[in-house]
């Protein structure tokens, strides 16, 4: 595990609470920062991948292409 995943969680946590609130470039960055610290957070993610919709009109390529490298590299895949 990764040594600052006290931190991590939290802040998922936090995103994952009032994700409305963050652009999606903010949720992206998250998203992929998360995978490259290789850390996992199920509960965030589905939340991320939850509100994508509705953040369609901020899309941006190189956005969209971190998030899907970012859940390739966690391995999640969501439900929907």
């Amino acid at each position: 595990r990764h040594r600052q995943a006290g931190l991590l969680r939290e802040a998922c946590e936090l995103v994952a609470e009032d994700s409305d609130r963050f652009s999606f470039r903010g949720l992206s960055n998250m998203v992929h920062a998360c995978a490259l610290m290789r850390y996992r957070d199920t509960h965030f993610l589905t939340v991320v991948c939850d509100g994508l919709p509705v953040k369609a009109e901020e899309f941006s390529p190189q956005g969209m292409a971190n998030i899907a490298y970012a859940l390739a590299m966690l391995r999640f895949k969501h439900a929907a």
